[in-house]
């Protein structure tokens, strides 16, 4: 599965498969917030003279954005019950974002690279929250650009990534060398389970 341009709210839902979800590099932290609001957040307080805005409560629940009511945008993939993906989500480096990604199969093996999945994130700016989410190499849990203490942890552009499994599953990229349904245990094998988040790593990869 793989989602070029995307700007809006992204929902995935897959089995055993790869999942690509490459941001627009103009996508927005609240896509149904008008641009004007969403920069008059950014550099709050404004009042009536625009020299007033001075960033120094930025995104504070009183903006324009979250005062209407307006949600912030989301990008969740995730697996079925039982399934392992690898999930790749790319996303622009300059929104606030909330990340959280994880393999929930259990148990892994942290010791042995072999013998888990891993959850990584690479934007620039990425800092890991105290709590759990960050104990071990298949999750991790942070943000990106937090704009200040005014603004509430846990909000911004939404990013979910969760693979329910990580282990092997069958696999061909050729429709020609599908074994057969019900016939797994010929058909050669793949490990899945990874997840990343990144910013331009999908860039030259195209749908």
């Amino acid at each position: 599965m793989c989602i070029a341009g995307a700007r809006g709210n992204v929902d995935v839902q897959l089995q055993n498969g790869r999942a690509r979800v490459e941001m627009a590099a103009d996508a927005s932290i609240a896509p149904r917030c008008p641009a004007v609001s969403i920069q008059q957040c950014d550099a709050w307080p404004c009042a009536s003279d625009a020299d007033a805005c001075d960033g120094s409560l930025a995104w504070d629940p009183s903006c324009p954005c979250l005062a209407s009511g307006e949600a912030f945008g989301h990008v969740d993939v995730h697996t079925h019950e039982g399934a392992a993906a690898d999930i790749t989500i790319d996303v622009p480096p300059h929104l606030w974002m909330s990340v959280v990604v994880d393999n929930g199969q259990q148990p892994q093996d942290a010791s042995d690279p072999a013998g888990h999945c891993t959850a990584e994130v690479t934007v620039p700016g990425f800092a890991t929250l105290d709590g759990p989410g960050n104990e071990f190499p298949w999750e991790s849990r942070g943000d990106v650009n937090y704009p200040g203490p005014t603004a509430v942890h846990g909000a911004g552009l939404l990013v979910v990534g969760h693979s329910d499994a990580c282990g092997l599953v069958p696999f061909t990229d050729l429709p020609e060398a599908f074994v057969g349904t019900g016939r797994g245990d010929a058909q050669p094998t793949e490990k899945r389970g990874d997840i990343e988040v990144c910013s331009g790593c999908l860039v030259d990869l195209g749908c």
